[in-house]
């Protein structure tokens, strides 16, 4: 969320995050403070997500959320990361750590590594390690329950 505010205020534009109302951390100010309107919804966080879907169809508004049709779109925009990793290191790293929910980040930045190193930037694909918070993990959720999804 805090990310997506400091971009729409580079970008000038206007920013809604919602999240559930029992949600508390020092980064709701932060999104203040870039400037977006902050929406509290009853709830978790998944039925926070699916309010936010529904109200950027409803709206007319582009729904920055992880998955669904802007799912290319940001693969391609999280694969910049690993351009500018380069940038600083001219090489890739053995290993990258990348924060998980539902895995569009770590997929675009490795697919970011991938495309360098087929362009002979690299000199090697590094390895990606999935890091999540404690039980909020629904790739793992999903691979205990032998979900397909």
């Amino acid at each position: 969320g805090a990310s997506l505010a400091l971009a729409a205020k580079l970008a000038g534009i206007r920013c809604t995050i919602f999240i559930p109302e029992d949600y508390h951390t020092p980064r709701i100010e932060e999104m203040k403070n870039y400037g977006a309107e902050v929406e509290r919804f009853p709830g978790s966080y998944e039925e926070s997500v699916k309010h936010s879907i529904e109200e950027a169809h409803r709206a007319d508004w582009y729904d920055a959320n992880p998955g669904g049709a802007n799912t290319p779109l940001q693969i391609m925009a999280y694969a910049e990361i690993a351009n500018e990793i380069y940038d600083v290191l001219r090489d890739a790293p053995k290993m990258v750590a990348v924060p998980v929910s539902n895995g569009t980040l770590l997929t675009g930045v490795h697919r970011g590594f991938v495309n360098l190193y087929k362009r002979g930037k690299t000199s090697r694909i590094p390895k990606m390690i999935a890091a999540s918070s404690t039980h909020k993990n629904p790739i793992v959720f999903s691979f205990k329950k032998n979900l397909d999804r």
